[in-house]
């Protein structure tokens, strides 16, 4: 469904307020806290019957979202998921971590579903476009040809019933740029859930996963900031569920007087050109984070006709064709509503 209306284009942080205890959560005790993580921030801000296990229970949450860096991450070469990567091709199914893969799993149905928009075997697209933004130069056509032969979930093949995986090729990369802050978030409320806590939130670089919301509230107000200064905030409210939002306002490059997103077109590997900015609510963090970059692939017409078909999945999208920073909303069936005040 296409609004009849237009916005100054969102940007790709999810603002979430800072609550008071004495508002939120009566009788308990509010515990925020945040540590550098995966190339970016990752906060928890949660509510305990006392701080001493509040804080406990934090701090555990955020080890988790260290260990899942540890074995996901595509800058760390010592990553349980790059040497995984440097051990191809494998003749049989090898053991993995249960992240590694929940990851490749649901990456793979996500890659299904959306018909190759979405990605994780990506990595040397990706690389290729990190070192355009550093060099400042068009990825050429024959690294180009090169990076397509080893991309494509067709040479990963995944258990579906037990941690094992294989890649049956060298040279393919995995990138979880777009699903592990996701799935950090998810499991950091898990982690919480065990301690006893259910009121909480897990913001990991704008990929949020939700708990109960506090008291007899509506949900946690979470905000889409726009570019411009003169923009309205967006404010919704959620509850028991992931939100993320993926978009081009902080990480591009310019080639030649054109502008190109950090986000790939896995089908062709060239970065995205058009301006826009895609916010997803869904049952949990991964599939938010997944599907605000598959959409973002897709574009709105024919990606919020995809997302149909899938439960609990909403977005709400901005795209600015004409590069003057006015986007035009689209937003599929079900998006919270969205105002321009939080309610009382």
């Amino acid at each position: 469904m296409v609004l009849p209306k237009r916005l100054y284009l969102a940007s790709v942080l999810l603002l979430i307020t800072r609550f008071l205890a004495s508002d939120y959560a009566h009788g308990q005790s509010r515990v925020a806290q945040a540590i550098p993580a995966m190339g970016t921030e990752a906060r928890i801000i949660a509510y305990a019957e006392n701080e001493e296990e509040g804080r406990k229970a934090v701090e555990a949450a955020l080890d988790r979202i260290l260990e899942i860096e540890d074995r996901l991450s595509d800058y760390d070469l010592t990553s349980e998921s790059m040497l995984f990567c440097k051990s191809a091709p494998h003749e049989v199914l090898r053991p993995i971590s249960n992240d590694l893969w929940v990851c490749l799993l649901r990456g793979k149905q996500i890659w299904s579903q959306s018909k190759g928009a979405f990605d994780v075997t990506v990595g040397a697209y990706s690389k290729l476009w990190r070192r355009a933004r550093r060099q400042r130069e068009f990825p050429s056509q024959e690294r180009l040809s090169s990076a397509a032969m080893v991309v494509g979930f067709d040479h990963v093949e995944v258990d579906m019933d037990s941690p094992r995986a294989a890649i049956s090729t060298s040279g393919l990369q995995l990138d979880f740029g777009a699903i592990a802050k996701g799935y950090a978030a998810d499991e950091a409320i898990r982690v919480l859930k065990e301690h006893g806590i259910s009121i909480a939130i897990a913001d990991v670089g704008g990929d949020v996963a939700i708990g109960t919301a506090p008291d007899a509230k509506p949900g946690w107000p979470v905000g889409i900031a726009p570019l411009s200064e003169t923009g309205e905030l967006q404010i919704t409210h959620l509850s028991q569920c992931g939100v993320a939002t993926s978009g081009d306002a902080f990480q591009f490059v310019e080639l030649d007087g054109r502008r190109y997103s950090h986000i790939i077109d896995p089908r062709s590997g060239i970065a995205l050109t058009l301006r826009s900015s895609v916010t997803v609510v869904a049952p949990t963090g991964l599939e938010a984070d997944a599907w605000a970059s598959a959409i973002s692939v897709l574009g709105p017409r024919v990606g919020l006709r995809m997302i149909r078909r899938l439960p609990g999945v909403t977005a709400y999208v901005v795209t600015d064709r004409n590069g003057d920073g006015i986007g035009e909303i689209s937003q599929s069936r079900g998006f919270p509503q969205l105002a321009d005040e939080m309610s009382p």
